[in-house]
């Protein structure tokens, strides 16, 4: 509906004429009250009236809010608060949920779920996650203090479907444990590097760290401290699809039991672990086990002067042609260390 109001323009002169021709006297008629007079405008002029048309404003839409779903409907269909990504490059992703450290995302071109921490990232998984473990491809950890131990953190006992973790400009120095982090599960990549320790590390154990990660084939730990670590054994046992691996950054100067820690690693050709300091180390048992793709190691720098344990060190290491043991001393148990 549109409204019309009339615009009057009139010169001081017409107004006289027609209050003239109305018989009006301002002298008489004066209110002494100074009410306007009252005008008989039957006779009016209104020739030199201008009409105008003013576009009546719209009033102002009110945006239509969808209906809040109840928790039942929650639990039934997690994704339905989707929403898109704002301020991001890649249009394809819409968060499905969210918490004060965490954000969960679905790429709606490959339908592949993701999970982004930062902040302060405690040691215990939220409750809000457990509609999401198994969906979750990837998880990225950025920019972010995590604290207390991880153990277990991303085993395929809750991620079930994961393939790639990314630890990156964290601080790591209140981590105590990444035992069991990625264990039996079928994850592929790991990428653990530019992190930051700005008090002395607290990481103590990383004994079968990525146990049983069968399809485990890609690798970077350049930015895990690992100078207060005491336990390492059992760290890649059955990486059956590692092919290359280079740890020679790793400080083992407080490490005393290394068992089993490469053992099952079939697939395992490079393998660098040159610069290690073993001075503290006890026990090597089985520590190459059944690496029978491995053909040249080089242990020149291994201290064994508090060894007691070697026994099946290299055993079914079938394919081994180049051995370099320069420092080594005999330990009370050497059982089947070549068999």
């Amino acid at each position: 509906m549109k409204k019309f109001s009339m615009r009057v323009v009139l010169i001081i002169s017409v107004l006289f004429i027609a209050l003239g021709s109305a018989n009006v006297s301002t002298a008489q008629e004066r209110d002494t009250t100074n009410k306007l007079p009252e005008v008989e405008l039957g006779s009016l002029d209104t020739s030199n009236i201008i009409a105008e048309e003013v576009a009546q404003e719209k009033p102002a839409e009110v945006e239509q809010l969808e209906e809040i779903p109840t928790t039942d409907e929650l639990m039934q269909n997690p994704d339905v608060l989707e929403q898109p990504v704002a301020d991001s490059d890649d249009t394809d992703l819409t968060v499905v949920s969210s918490g004060d450290f965490w954000t969960i995302y679905r790429n709606t071109v490959n339908n592949e779920y993701s999970l982004c921490m930062f902040g302060n990232v405690p040691s215990s998984r939220p409750t809000a996650w457990n509609t999401y473990l198994n969906r979750i491809k990837h998880i990225e950890i950025e920019e972010a203090t995590l604290t207390g131990s991880f153990a277990s953190y991303f085993s395929g006992d809750y991620f079930t479907v994961l393939e790639s973790v990314k630890i990156e400009q964290c601080n790591l120095s209140g981590v105590t444990s990444f035992e069991k982090a990625f264990y039996n599960s079928g994850i592929e990549k790991v990428i653990i590097r530019d992190n930051d320790y700005p008090t002395a590390p607290s990481l103590l154990t990383t004994q079968y760290m990525f146990q049983l990660c069968r399809k485990l084939s890609e690798l970077d730990l350049s930015g895990l401290d690992t100078s207060a670590i005491t336990n390492i054994y059992g760290m890649f046992q059955f990486c059956s699809g590692l092919e290359e691996l280079d740890l020679s950054h790793f400080d083992t100067s407080s490490v005393t039991n290394m068992y089993s820690m490469f053992s099952g690693c079939g697939s395992l050709e490079i393998l660098d672990v040159s610069n290690w300091d073993t001075s503290s180390v006890t026990n090597m048992n089985r520590m190459f086990q059944n690496c029978t793709s491995l053909e040249e190691l080089d242990l020149s720098t291994f201290d064994t002067s508090s060894m007691t344990d070697m026994g099946m060190m290299f055993n079914g290491c079938t394919a081994l042609k180049s051995l370099y043991l320069d420092n080594f001393t005999d330990a009370a148990i050497m059982t089947d260390m070549f068999t």
